[in-house]
């Protein structure tokens, strides 16, 4: 995934490793961009966003669900 992030322009980034052949979650961002990492599973990646020297910042948590219904709860479970 580093291969491709650079690719795309992005020099920072979090991948969280997929469950089998899908499921991955990545997170870039540029260098003009501060980010703190707060928490992350297989199913979320929580951040705090520093934008500028202002000290404006923000939270971002991005999410991945189960697409199959019968494993949709296995989602909501934060196993780090």
């Amino acid at each position: 995934m580093k291969k491709i992030r650079r690719l795309c322009g992005f020099s920072n980034g979090i991948d969280v490793s997929p469950n089998g052949r899908s499921g991955e979650l990545s997170l870039r961002w540029k260098d003009s961009i501060s980010i703190s990492l707060r928490s992350f599973s297989k199913h979320h990646v929580d951040v705090i966003v520093d934008e500028d020297s202002n000290g404006n910042s923000w939270r971002f948590t991005g999410f991945y669900g189960a697409q199959e219904l019968g494993n949709r709860s296995d989602s909501w479970n934060l196993d780090y």
